[in-house]
């Protein structure tokens, strides 16, 4: 089984990706949706290829469904958090040069000062630590300023919170688009999700849809699956780089 790299909680790690879809169940899928295509080793590997990027996606969206509101809370934190550590430091940077002096002057009496002041650390920091350090701070302070910056921006950018339920969904609706793309590369027509007739039938492309989220043992995404079909033909229709 191919392994891919995932990230997560902000950690790169290897993950094993399933492959769903062999040459019998490709071929089962192209004979029931009428492609074009003959060549089932390819078309296996295509329909592979849509659900490789589902993990990642669900990895990347799972903790990112918050309210507008949450968003702007969470900024605020960020806004004002950087501002009382760079007006800190701020503070200590004029005593930078003065801690200089005493490093240079009396560098073991500053490690025994270090060593009191800070019994918890087990590695005492060195005279030439300390001072990389200290001439970091003007770095670390423009990187805080630019921070809060940005923070102060993207509040300014956020629309009112309308309530509702948060939003959901993103990575099914991202490989709903990459299906589309394939089921109209092979079939040579516009998927739909609408009802295919007057006897409310599904359309083929949500029944195909269906039959693939089966085989890709992603049942738990049935849950409004016409919905979700609608919403990401709207986006490929509006967006074409999605395509």
């Amino acid at each position: 089984m191919p392994k891919k790299k995932i990230l997560k909680n902000h950690q790169l790690t290897l993950q094993e990706i399933r492959e769903p879809f062999d040459v019998k169940s490709a071929e089962a899928i192209a004979k029931k949706y009428k492609f074009k295509t003959t060549n089932y080793e390819t078309l296996a590997e295509k329909l592979n290829k849509a659900y490789e990027y589902y993990p990642t996606d669900k990895n990347v969206y799972q903790d990112q469904k918050e309210r507008l509101s949450e968003q702007k809370e969470r900024l605020r934190r960020i806004e004002e958090t950087s501002q009382k550590l760079f007006n800190k430091l701020e503070q200590i940077a004029p005593l930078t040069q003065d801690l200089f002096d005493l490093l240079y002057s009396a560098p073991t009496g500053f490690s025994k000062l270090l060593r009191f002041a800070l019994p918890k650390i087990e590695h005492t920091l060195s005279a030439s630590e300390v001072e990389n350090l200290l001439n970091q701070l003007p770095q670390f302070m423009f990187t805080l300023k630019q921070l809060n910056k940005q923070a102060s921006t993207a509040l300014q950018k956020i629309p009112p919170d309308k309530g509702g339920s948060k939003p959901s969904a993103e990575p099914l609706i991202f490989l709903i688009i990459r299906l589309a793309n394939i089921y109209e590369e092979e079939t040579g027509e516009k998927p739909t999700g609408g009802y295919y007739d007057i006897k409310k039938r599904h359309s083929p492309f949500y029944n195909f849809v269906k039959d693939y989220l089966s085989i890709s043992q992603l049942n738990h995404e049935l849950k409004n699956l016409l919905s979700n079909i609608k919403k990401a033909l709207a986006i490929r229709k509006l967006r074409p780089d999605h395509q």
